[in-house]
Parts: structure tokens; sequence; C-alpha cells
């Protein structure tokens, strides 16, 4: 809990590189640990929406790389309808 309240906080950060890093987070999160980010998936499926058109290529290609990721999940059905 306390490693997605960093996260969280750091989503908003000005650098493009952290940006990153925090979309990679969340995707590794989703591959190996998806019941943790269930009580939050509306924000973070609204926070990959924003990073997929993020102004910085390298932010919104790793925001890309969610969606694919989320539809190998469990819950991709239930968040994504």
């Amino acid at each position: 809990d306390t490693y997605l309240k960093g996260l969280f906080a750091l989503a908003a950060d000005p650098s493009p590189e952290v940006r990153k890093r925090v979309c990679q987070a969340l995707v590794m999160l989703l591959d190996v640990h998806v019941d943790c980010l269930l009580p939050h998936m509306k924000q973070v499926i609204e926070y990959m929406l924003i990073s997929t058109k993020d102004a910085d290529e390298l932010v919104a290609l790793e925001a890309c790389e969610f969606w694919s990721a989320i539809c190998e999940t469990r819950v991709a059905k239930e968040y994504l309808a």
C-alpha cells in the first residue's frame, strides 16, 4: 500500500522520465499483483488514458503497454466494459 501511495504521488511529476517509470511500475503490478491495484483500478485506468496522450512519446508508449497488459488479466472485462 505504501508503494502504491508513492506511485500515485509521483504520477503528476513534471519529469517525463518519472512518469514513464510510474507507467512501467503500474504495468508490472498489473502483471504480478493485480489484486493490490483493484481498489484503485478506476483511477489507474484514468491515469493511463491521460498518459497515453502525454506530450512525451516515451511516456505515451509506456502507457500503451498497460492496455496490452490489462487485456491479458481476468479484470479486463469487468473494468473495461
